[in-house]
């Protein structure tokens, strides 16, 4: 349980099938399109396995001795080898433990990953004079099935291999910076540089200018020695501005005239100081209210909108949620050291029924608060808040969500009044013909109708 696992695949149904079903038994997994992304993912991150294709002219046949020679401590699993492969990978033995052929069945590919894992941590030694080259492995991944995180998904593949500004908007807690780092993980022109996130909220405006584009020695009190700001430290990478609609209106008009001309000025200086930086925003405004409003420049907006990557909220993809809570289990179950095998159906049901007006971030918590205070295997009912264990029934509806089940039920009790007479019911309502016909339709109640039919 916990092991890291890098899918490299270049097909994106196959990898995200399989991601799906291996993060359902524990592991915890990313993906990479193609041996490049993969070697730039790797250099980043901190795997126990790469399981990569390996067909003719694929990704796995040139990752592999990079795998042996750069990540020694990294396993190869390989699918679908060509002819020929036994004698081609001899030199490369100590790295590839296995490989599947296709059609590939997952229990065979779960079967194989747990053994050729156990052998690598049987014969793993640690060695003290290369630490430098474990790097820390990103604390989250997004994970989902829902339609809504597979077009999310789709988007970002697309711009893996574009420096492009993306401009990403979401309550607070649904990923936002998760997004914005694994588009900089998988880009191939950011990936190999530094990510420098800033927090656009946290920091007073009389300083943030300051902490964007440095500053001169003497260029104010207190400004005792020259100081790079954040776009020169992100050089040749991605600066990640999050909750950029609380900068003030000063400061973004120097933000869209650096991110212009590709230029920084330092306060209290004169020189223009080239730079190649990705810039990545995150809101968890209606930016387009806040132009309305006169508090955000419309010409920022534009130039940082290139292209923009709605999140939705947890409550909108309940479905994903089972998902969610195995990956929270399977890396909780490593760092706290607590043993869980999941969630009943009824804490399920509970967790799915719930709202999450704090997002994936609640989860998050809510799971770890579960982890640290269950007293069996499973987490229970009786290890929620209270406030999700009281179940579907007591979980308070949207208001939308309300108006419409309302609106449902009373017309279907007066069509009933009226023995499913749509003239007389439109009349009682107080609606043409045809708008009854449009609700009708809108509310799935066309089907509904008695068995003898409905009547005009």
């Amino acid at each position: 349980m916990g092991h890291s696992i890098l899918l490299a695949q270049n097909d994106p149904a196959v990898a995200e099938s399989l991601a799906i079903f291996l993060r359902g038994h524990g592991f915890e997994c990313s993906i990479a399109p193609d041996g490049v992304a993969a070697l730039r993912m790797l250099s980043h991150g901190n795997f126990d396995l790469v399981l990569c294709h390996a067909g003719e002219g694929a990704t796995g046949r040139q990752l592999v001795p990079h795998v042996r020679d750069e990540f020694p401590g990294t396993a190869v699993l390989l699918l679908d080898p060509p002819a020929g492969w036994a004698a081609e990978a001899e030199p490369v033995r100590s790295v590839v433990r296995e490989t599947l052929a296709r059609p590939i069945p997952y229990e065979d590919v779960l079967l194989r990953l747990r053994r050729v894992l156990a052998e690598r941590d049987a014969s793993a030694k640690p060695d003290p004079l290369r630490p430098e080259l474990r790097r820390p492995r990103p604390a989250e991944a997004l994970i989902g099935r829902s339609p809504q995180m597979k077009t999310v998904l789709k988007m970002m593949r697309k711009l893996a291999s574009s420096p492009i500004t993306v401009l990403i908007t979401g309550e607070t807690g649904t990923g936002k910076e998760v997004v914005a780092r694994m588009l900089h993980d998988t880009c191939s022109f950011t990936c190999d540089q530094k990510f420098v996130p800033i927090n656009c909220a946290a920091i007073p405006a009389t300083l943030m200018e300051s902490e964007l584009f440095g500053h001169v020695r003497g260029a104010f009190t207190g400004a005792t020695a020259e100081k790079k700001g954040l776009f020169e430290i992100a050089e040749g990478g991605t600066l990640f501005l999050d909750e950029i609609g609380e900068l003030d209106l000063g400061l973004q008009a120097k933000l869209l005239r650096s991110i212009d001309r590709k230029e920084i000025v330092r306060v209290g200086g004169v020189t223009p100081i080239p730079l190649d930086v990705r810039i990545a925003c995150a809101t968890n405004r209606n930016l387009k209210d806040e132009i309305a409003a006169r508090r955000f420049r419309e010409d920022l907006y534009f130039r940082i909108s290139v292209v923009e990557i709605g999140l939705p909220p947890l409550r909108e993809r309940p479905e994903d949620i089972p998902d969610l809570a195995r990956h929270f289990i399977a890396r909780l179950d490593r760092e706290l050291k607590r043993q869980c095998q999941g969630v009943e159906d009824a804490a399920m049901e509970a967790l799915q029924a719930y709202a999450w007006p704090g997002n994936v971030r609640e989860l998050q918590n809510v799971i770890e608060r579960a982890m640290i205070l269950r007293e069996g295997q499973v987490i229970g009912l009786q290890d929620l808040p209270a406030n999700i264990a009281r179940g579907p029934s007591r979980s308070p509806r949207r208001l939308r969500e309300a108006l419409r089940a309302f609106e449902k039920d009373y017309i279907r009790a007066v069509l009933d009044d009226v023995g499913q007479d749509r003239e007389e019911a439109a009349k009682r309502l107080g609606i043409g013909v045809s708008s009854l016909y449009r609700k009708l339709r809108a509310l799935d109640l066309l089907s509904s109708g008695p068995s003898e039919g409905w009547r005009r």
